[in-house]
């Protein structure tokens, strides 16, 4: 990446970042905008999730399950490595591994669901707070001028002329 897109994305982050701070109705309309589809996203992931993490807990509790019925009966604690066992002596850290990587995957997703429920619901909060009018008047028309003016200053960075390189 050349010095000349570095400033020209610097100069488009610069017009985008006074666009905002220009707009007030725009920047509130696209927070209720942008919360609105992360509450809905994390919403719709979310029951999803929560049938993931169902089944994942019951997919780690069989392979716990199986872990316990694989240990050794030589009387160690069963999370002791045993040298010279290979792999066929330690098939029930193999199941206990498994179990925990299985539920750890659920919990992070339903996290995440979590994460983007919160967040939406923050973002909407907010800008219905900031709208000056009542909250749902002007709200398309406050997005739409926003984004166009954020797609015009897009467009003006991408046709912005490059200085021409001097090789040699």
């Amino acid at each position: 990446m050349g010095t000349g897109q570095l400033a020209r994305g610097r100069r488009l982050i610069h017009d985008l970042r006074e666009r905002l701070q220009g707009d007030p109705a725009g920047r509130s309309a696209a927070k209720v905008t942008l919360g609105g589809g992360l509450t809905a996203v994390g919403v719709l992931w979310g029951v999803g999730d929560a049938a993931t993490l169902l089944v994942g807990l019951l997919i780690a509790a069989g392979l716990a399950a199986a872990g316990r019925q694989l240990e050794p009966a030589d009387g160690l604690p069963p999370l002791s490595l045993r040298r010279g066992e290979g792999l066929h002596g330690h098939r029930h850290l193999l199941a206990y591994g498994a179990a925990l990587a299985v539920a750890g995957y659920a919990l992070v997703n339903m996290a995440v669901s979590i994460a983007l429920l919160i967040g939406g619901a923050l973002l909407l909060r907010a800008g219905w707070a900031e709208r000056a009018e009542p909250p749902s008047r002007g709200l398309a028309t406050d997005t739409q001028r926003l984004l166009q003016g954020v797609e015009a200053d897009v467009r003006r960075a991408l046709t912005e002329q490059q200085p021409k390189r001097r090789d040699g």
